[in-house]
């Protein structure tokens, strides 16, 4: 369980953000790597380093859960662990086979069926037809995507491609499993499967996962690595990485628009309980420069993939709000259904007759589940 499957010293890969400069930088290192003259270590002009020194150890049963926000780095680290890219800068020592599920289809030919693909995965780690065929029962159960197996790959859903990756990355056994993502696409019940199995395949492999659901990350992962703006922000203790995450998303996230100073204020979102028959309770306390008749008020709850998980707006629902000026206070008790997870949420105020913005605030939340959920199912926001 000590062995050392993976060793990352001091990774640095750089890009252009200008097509044409990136040419002919390119141009310009394949000469140098020609004339065996050492790789440039500074950045020239429209360049960046999407990972700078990175370094870290991922032993045989560790999860590193690797966390950051958009633009931070992680795909780009996980793409030169795979082989993909080539760094600039640094060394990556690999003990064992590595299974990589980075991009949504990504190693599958869309043109072969979905069996065709299992074997061809296999052959790229080295498994030969007689092994693959032992463990092909076993993927095409974990899968569950039926008579499609036998379909080409370009006629999947996005779902089912996910589904399909997953199994084949899982049941071959890698030494050293990467995934970045893909399992957002999946439906609930999918990513519980997924999780139980990556618990299950800890005790022989390692692994790197990648993802904005930090309850997920939270119940796998035995370590964190928090990457910020493609820099190092901190490696090690967990629970430290899950709180410097949140912090940073926290300081980015939350935002206001107006389009006349009328409204101000936030909402108190902390807490806000689902409990018995679903119903939410939520209280906003804003501050109103005149008296406004009639607004209505939409809440979006989204998804770390983007989609709206649910969404309660108040004129559908018969409901409408007298703001009077100076303090004020709403309670709303509303049905809602989520599943646990992290969401943002997405608050707007306007007026009956217009589409016209009073008020909007967006914040990232968690939504856990409290109490016994063999009697009654309790969730959180926090």
């Amino acid at each position: 369980m000590s062995e050392t499957l993976l060793t990352v010293k001091g990774l640095k890969k750089r890009y252009c953000r200008d097509l044409k400069r990136s040419l002919a930088y390119g141009v310009e290192d394949i000469a140098r790597d020609c004339l065996g003259a050492k790789p440039r270590q500074d950045l020239r002009k429209g360049e960046f380093w999407a990972n700078d020194n990175i370094s870290f150890e991922l032993k045989r049963g560790e999860c590193l859960g690797l966390i950051g926000g958009n633009g931070a780095g992680k795909s780009t680290l996980l793409k030169q662990i795979a082989g993909l890219i080539k760094p600039d800068a640094g060394e990556i020592e690999i003990k064992g086979r590595v299974g990589a599920l980075i991009e949504l289809g990504a190693g599958f030919n869309p043109l072969l069926t979905g069996r065709e693909n299992i074997h061809i995965n296999a052959a790229v780690l080295g498994m030969g037809k007689r092994e693959v065929d032992h463990k092909l029962d076993e993927i095409l159960a974990f899968a569950d995507i039926g008579e499609f197996i036998d379909s080409p790959v370009q006629s999947y859903s996005s779902g089912m491609k996910v589904r399909l990756g997953f199994a084949i990355a899982a049941h071959l056994e890698p030494d050293i499993l990467l995934i970045d993502e893909v399992l957002a696409v999946g439906d609930a019940a999918f990513r519980a499967k997924c999780y139980a199995k990556l618990d299950q395949l800890r005790q022989k492999s390692a692994f790197i996962l990648v993802s904005h659901d930090v309850n997920g990350i939270g119940n796998i992962a035995t370590k964190g690595l928090v990457l910020q703006k493609g820099m190092q922000a901190h490696l090690g203790n967990l629970e430290q990485a899950i709180g410097i995450y949140k912090q940073t998303t926290k300081s980015q996230s939350p935002f206001k628009i107006k389009d006349h100073p009328i409204l101000s204020g936030e909402s108190r979102i902390s807490p806000l309980e689902i409990g018995r028959g679903n119903t939410c309770s939520l209280t906003l306390e804003l501050e109103s420069e005149q008296d406004i008749e009639t607004t209505r008020l939409r809440m979006k709850f989204l998804a770390s993939s983007g989609e709206t998980a649910a969404e309660w707006n108040s004129i559908l629902n018969d409901r409408y709000f007298d703001l009077k000026r100076g303090a004020n206070t709403l309670k709303l008790e509303f049905p809602l259904f989520l599943l646990p997870g992290q969401y943002d949420i997405d608050l707007s105020i306007t007026p009956e007759d217009s589409a016209k913005l009073l008020y909007h605030e967006r914040s990232t939340q968690t939504v856990s589940i409290l109490g016994n959920p063999a009697r009654t199912t309790y969730y959180q926001l926090s």
